[in-house]
């Protein structure tokens, strides 16, 4: 009979050996040593002696894992960087990939990454640690640091990229409007008006910006007429062809061909009291619909005009 082995305390790779485990007979009645052993990341196996005398068993099937994990592993970062390792691949995706929603406002407009950062996310990680990057995120669960470019149409390279919250990437888009530029002057009426969040904003409102594009564009038939009852602007081309309406209604027509007013022993028509009194025309005409006098027509100010004295 062979005498048996004690391999109680020895270290077989990452494995001590802590006592003789149980042995298993096979159907063949072949008896297997095993050893109870304690591996360096604190679990517990049993293993068979041959495997550990071999050294073809040097650990519970940790060093295993690593191995395989660092096979497959270029930089070791991406379980253990926060977002960056996902930002820096949101970044890749908008602009190289010709599928992704945002692919148009990026890598459509000619924005991509430097060649620092696209082919190394490690040279990525170090700048964003040495730029003022922070996993901080507010009561709502919402980062607090964005990464932003400085030049909205530049590339994500080092010099013109940072780290700002949201409030702040929210003031520097391609439609934001600096504070210092944020009134111009009509270029059609000349009143001042304030600028909104809208590209290409030249004019005060619609109305002035269809004339101005008319003037800038004298080969294109403008059939816009302005209305000299309500002043507003209408189409003149009526059916398919040009008409050459003069008024936007049959109403405001009715209102120029009206009967003449008598009041104080003057007589004029709607138009010549509409600007004799400063109401407009259409206003003294809707009075009348609802069966006012001529005197209260012309007579009464307008609402909001409480204090107003008329001019008769």
């Amino acid at each position: 009979m062979r005498k048996t082995i004690d391999l109680t305390g020895k270290k077989f790779g990452r494995l001590t050996v802590i006592k003789r485990a149980e042995d298993t007979i096979s159907d063949k009645g072949v008896r297997t040593k095993r050893w109870e052993c304690i591996c360096d990341c604190g679990n517990k196996t049993i293993v068979r002696q041959a495997g550990l005398q071999r050294g073809t068993t040097k650990s519970c099937g940790c060093l295993h894992r690593e191995i395989i994990g660092n096979m497959s592993r270029k930089h070791g970062l991406s379980n253990n960087c926060g977002r960056l390792y996902p930002l820096w691949k949101s970044i890749k995706y908008r602009c190289y990939c010709k599928t992704c929603k945002s692919y148009k406002n990026y890598g459509g407009r000619g924005i991509v990454m430097c060649d620092e950062w696209k082919n190394n996310f490690t040279l990525f990680y170090k700048w964003a640690i040495e730029n003022g990057y922070k996993e901080e995120k507010t009561s709502n669960g919402i980062n607090i640091l964005t990464i932003d470019r400085i030049d909205v149409n530049g590339n994500y390279e080092p010099d013109n990229c940072r780290f700002i919250t949201n409030a702040e990437q929210a003031q520097n888009k391609r439609n934001s409007i600096p504070k210092e530029n944020k009134y111009l002057i009509c270029p059609v009426c000349g009143k001042q008006f304030e600028l909104k969040q809208r590209k290409g904003q030249k004019t005060c409102s619609p109305r002035c910006g269809k004339i101005l594009y008319y003037k800038d564009h004298p080969t294109i038939k403008d059939y816009t007429k302005i209305c000299p009852i309500c002043n507003k602007p209408f189409n003149a081309k009526r059916g398919g062809h040009f008409n050459d309406a003069v008024y936007c209604s049959k109403r405001c027509k009715n209102l120029s061909e009206s009967a003449i007013w008598e009041y104080n022993g003057e007589k004029h028509r709607v138009l010549e009291w509409a600007e004799i009194i400063g109401i407009n025309a259409h206003c003294l005409y809707h009075r009348k619909e609802l069966g006012w006098s001529i005197e209260e027509i012309l007579t009464t100010p307008l609402r909001g005009r409480r204090n107003a004295k008329s001019k008769l």
